[in-house]
């Protein structure tokens, strides 16, 4: 699973921008412990590899900026969790100040995480890497 395998060169990119409730779920086979969860959406890198590789026609100097770029990660969302796959907790919102990077510290035993779009997104989103850490 690419955005739930601690490398950074591989990700989870959506075909289209978020509507109001769309979510990108992971389901664990077992609930694990955690004390820590890390999430990362958004990808410079990969968006400037993008628009090189595929963009024969574009000016990259005109093309890509740092406004252009940073609009792949979540700005309005949250992320929520579950213990058995059904009932989830809120445990963190993202936004604007966010910058699209989730650090929770908080003893949880996870068997389903899901990020939900709370605003309409048009540009589609990276999710770069989850972790929990024990």
């Amino acid at each position: 699973f690419l955005a739930f395998d601690t490398d950074i060169d591989t990700f989870f990119w959506s075909s289209r921008g978020a509507d109001v409730g769309d979510y990108f779920q992971v389901t664990l086979e077992v609930p694990i412990n955690c004390s820590e969860i890390k999430v990362y959406t958004g990808s410079k890198k990969q968006v400037l590899i993008y628009f090189l590789v595929f963009c024969e026609s574009c000016n990259p100097n005109h093309q890509i900026n740092n406004t252009k770029i940073a609009l792949q990660l979540v700005k309005f969302g949250v992320l929520e969790v579950s213990s058995n796959g059904k009932d989830y907790e809120t445990i963190f919102e993202f936004n604007i100040a966010s910058n699209g990077v989730a650090r929770v510290e908080k003893k949880l035993s996870i068997k389903s995480l899901r990020i939900t779009a709370k605003e309409k997104q048009d540009a589609w989103l990276i999710i770069e890497d989850i972790i929990l850490d024990n």
